[in-house]
């Protein structure tokens, strides 16, 4: 039976099987015991800077591991105490660390929370003061503090009783001082203290978007550790491996709740019965054919590891019994939108896609934003559906009207009906795909109102306001007839062309597509940013052996590889009357849509075996009339000259 179990008493048991390396075990403010600071020392040659110790430790093997004069740049805020909450220096954290800058480009997903606070508690008010007062010994530290008091309040002047240095110490002190006081680069902050002649251990890092009240939600930091140290921004430093594994779960608030031994019933009805923040922990590797629902902030992972001797890792899987009478979609994400839900370290397999929506043979995540899919395997899955609505979109992970992180994960030998063998989005949300292989998915070449784009990744992210095809007919039917501000919903509409999908790091290989787009298909004012990504050895059999974009999307490469993709595959592929089709762009086709930067883009022996470019196609030609048939009399054109 699953026993539950509070963090306090599993610190040992965490050792032992190796998961500290990824997974603070840190249930809560409220419950964290948070240790004192020790004296402020002002003497520059006693380091200037507070020894401080905090319950959650991340071990180094040096004070100097971290590098803390790399991470410290922002500035410093004493947050006073009151009667139930010790005085605290909080750091605002600048952003020379990068953190928007690698918002902005994908590598976290715009809702990740930002990590603004570095949280010092317990703080003495006299050792506050004395810090104020070293920093304030930095003149230009004394003309920022008072340019940004005068920004404040133009009225704003020093009494003649006190010098400006201790004034300004007071205002910081009540946190009063705009701005706070600025820490430079290299400018200790705080440094690491020696426990009983052990190891030094650098503090817990807290990521929210306030501190009063103390969060509710913690994240790993191994996270950030992982990208600070692969940016270079550690100066050089070399992290010890658990601090950079981000294949545990981001944030921990509640019960740890263990299973294993397999079946039908235990993880899903653990699920269903999990408190916001609870972690399901499996702890064996057996094989589960649960059909796990997760409709709040929760985490889903395993004890499992890599395996050098096996194509996938040591996880337990989750079957979902594709070929028998009980086959089923065995996880589906759905209306999660605070917190973060987060699945990883699992193999999901022979999924089919089942229920309400028939698309997802392995995941479904659907109207949620705050998910993360992380160190998963999904292979062997389908989507049978086949509609114009996402059914049938997405053979391994289907997002729906989501934005989720998936981080790397490998999704492989995956069929669709619709778009996106491996990995369909339909609708409007942004995932950010990192480190993830999608390989060796398609084609499907069954089913019923096949839409066959995408071999590994289909993309669709403007929408008609209406997905049922009755009722959107029944709109347009009334005059005046079908027109873009009846079919789509403006401002949906607005939003889809202005934000972006992300891939980085990833390689999308070997995938194939029964019609466009054998790596990755574009379409529908969606927009989409490849960075660092390898589009290797896809096939199409008509255009975008690598990737194809169309019907008024963007497409951004940056720092890419396309090689050894090629459209129409099947030489002998011809239309339904019988004549050869003609298809381009073996690296890249594009039509109707924008190709705006290649920057520090190679394209590498790609083939277009029936028509023109073998590296790119760019052609824009007419979008016709009610070329679907169920928007019968709808100028497509109107969508394209839209703003």
């Amino acid at each position: 039976m699953p026993e539950d179990l509070p963090f306090d008493f599993l610190k040992e048991s965490f050792e032992n099987a190796g998961l500290l390396q990824y997974y603070p075990p840190l249930p809560s403010a409220s419950q964290a015991t948070v240790h004192p600071f020790g004296p402020y020392d002002a003497d520059p040659a006693g380091g200037g800077a507070w020894q401080f110790r905090t319950c959650m430790r991340l071990e180094t093997s040096s004070a100097s591991n971290l590098r803390l004069d790399a991470i410290t740049q922002g500035s410093i805020s004493f947050l006073p105490g009151g009667s139930n909450l010790p005085g605290r220096v909080v750091l605002v954290r600048g952003d020379a660390l990068g953190i928007t800058s690698t918002r902005l480009s994908g590598m976290l997903p715009d809702w990740y929370p930002q990590p603004v606070y570095f949280i010092y508690g317990n703080i003495d008010a006299g050792g506050a003061r004395q810090a104020a007062l070293a920093a304030l010994s930095n003149q230009a530290q004394v003309k920022t503090s008072i340019k940004l008091l005068r920004k404040q309040n133009p009225q704003f002047v020093f009494a003649s009783t006190a010098s400006v240095e201790d004034q300004l110490a007071d205002l910081w002190m009540a946190n009063q001082l705009p701005g706070g006081l600025f820490v430079a680069p290299g400018e200790p902050v705080g440094t690491c203290a020696p426990s009983g002649g052990g190891a030094p251990f650098y503090t817990e890092l807290r990521m929210a978007d306030t501190v009063d009240p103390p969060p509710t939600l913690f994240y790993n930091p191994s996270y950030l550790f992982a990208l600070w140290e692969e940016m270079g921004w550690m100066e050089g430093s070399t992290l010890p491996p658990g601090l950079t594994d981000t294949s545990g779960p981001p944030s921990g608030t509640g019960i740890l709740k263990t299973v294993s031994g397999g079946g039908t019933h235990a993880v899903q009805d653990l699920v269903a019965n999990a408190d916001h923040g609870d972690t399901i922990l499996i702890v064996d590797t057996s094989t589960y054919e649960d059909e796990v629902v997760i409709d709040r902030p929760l985490n889903l992972t395993s004890t499992g590891r890599d395996s050098a001797d096996t194509p996938f890792p040591d996880y337990p899987t989750f079957n979902g019994q594709k070929s028998s009478a009980a086959s089923h979609r065995p996880i589906t994400l759905t209306n999660v939108n605070s917190g973060i839900a987060f699945v990883g370290k699992l193999i999901i397999d022979d999924g089919l896609a089942t229920g309400g929506r028939q698309d997802g043979g392995g995941i479904l995540v659907e109207h949620s934003s705050n998910v993360v899919i992380s160190s998963c395997v999904v292979s062997n899955c389908e989507a049978r559906g086949g509609g114009y609505f996402g059914e049938g979109f997405g053979g391994g992970i289907a997002v729906y009207h989501s934005s989720p992180a998936i981080l790397g994960c490998l999704v492989k030998f995956n069929l669709a009906n619709s778009r996106g063998n491996g990995i369909g989005i339909f609708g409007y949300g942004w995932p950010t795909i990192v480190d993830t292989v999608v390989q060796a998915n398609g084609p499907y070449l069954g089913g019923v109102n096949p839409r066959h784009d995408g071999g590994g990744i289909g993309i669709q992210t403007c929408v008609t306001r209406v997905e049922n095809m009755i009722a959107l007919g029944a709109i347009l039917a009334v005059p005046p007839f079908p027109i873009l501000s009846l079919t789509f919903n403006p401002l949906d509409l607005a939003r889809g062309r202005l934000k972006y999908i992300r891939i980085c790091r990833s390689t999308i290989e070997a995938n194939v597509a029964s019609d466009d787009g054998g790596g990755i298909y574009v379409t529908c004012a969606s927009r989409v940013i490849l960075r660092s990504t390898e589009v290797l050895y896809n096939q199409a059999y008509a255009n975008g052996g690598g990737i194809r974009t169309t019907f008024g999307s963007t497409l951004i490469l940056r720092d890419c590889l396309l090689q050894g993709n090629s459209s129409q595959a099947d030489d002998e592929t011809h239309n339904t009357d019988g004549t050869e089709k003609k298809a381009g762009g073996g690296g890249v086709a594009t039509r109707n849509a924008q190709l705006v930067d290649l920057t520090r883009t190679r394209l590498v022996a790609n083939v277009a075996k029936g028509w023109a470019g073998g590296g790119i196609s760019v052609i824009s030609t007419d979008e016709g009339a009610g070329a679907e048939g169920w928007l019968q009399g709808f100028d497509w054109n109107d969508f394209l000259w839209d703003p």
